[in-house]
C-alpha cells in the first residue's frame, strides 16, 4: 500500500462487494489518464452544474454476496457519499475488506517548488533526485528538492 499524502482517504470500516450507485461515464464520473505516469483513474465530476443531473447522490454502497447493505458497527449502512474531484480507490464489483481505502479526496496544501512536478490526481513528484527542502512563498507552502 502506499500513502499519499496530499489525498484524504475514505477507508472502508467492514468488507463486502463494491456497488456503484448513481456514478455514471460523462454525468458525475469521468476517467483520466495522468500524463506525468501514464496511469488513469477514475474521479466523480460535479454533477450538480447539470439541470437534469442534480437529483443524483453519487456513493458507494458494500453489499453482501445476496446483494443485501451491510451493516457497519454502529448500525449504520456501509455507504459512502461522494463528493465532486473524489478519486475512486476501487471498482465496481470488487470485493475489499475492511481498511480497504475506498476513495482518495483531491486538494493539497503543499505546492510544487523547484524540481518538483504535480500530477493530475494531486500528487507531488521529484523531477531530481536530491534532498527535500520546504519553504514559503506569497503565503504557500512549497516543497522543494535540492540536488
Amino acid at each position: 500500500c502506499e500513502w499519499d499524502p496530499y489525498t484524504l482517504p475514505v477507508i472502508a470500516e467492514t468488507s463486502g462487494i463494491v456497488n456503484y450507485m448513481d456514478l455514471m461515464e460523462g454525468s458525475s464520473l469521468t476517467e483520466t489518464l495522468d500524463d506525468a505516469t501514464g496511469l488513469s483513474s477514475k474521479s466523480v465530476t460535479d454533477w450538480k452544474s447539470s439541470s437534469r443531473n442534480s437529483e443524483l447522490k453519487p456513493r458507494i454502497t458494500l453489499r453482501d454476496d445476496k446483494g443485501e447493505i451491510i451493516k457497519k458497527a454502529d448500525g449504520n449502512e456501509a455507504r459512502y457519499y461522494l463528493v465532486p474531484d473524489t478519486i475512486l480507490s476501487v471498482k465496481d464489483g470488487q470485493k475489499i475488506s475492511a481498511g480497504s481505502i475506498v476513495v482518495r479526496q483531491r486538494g493539497t496544501k503543499i505546492h510544487p517548488g523547484n524540481n518538483v512536478q504535480k500530477g493530475g490526481d494531486d500528487t507531488l513528484y521529484a523531477k531530481v533526485n536530491g534532498t527535500v527542502k520546504y519553504s514559503t512563498r506569497n503565503g504557500r507552502k512549497l516543497v522543494n528538492i535540492i540536488p
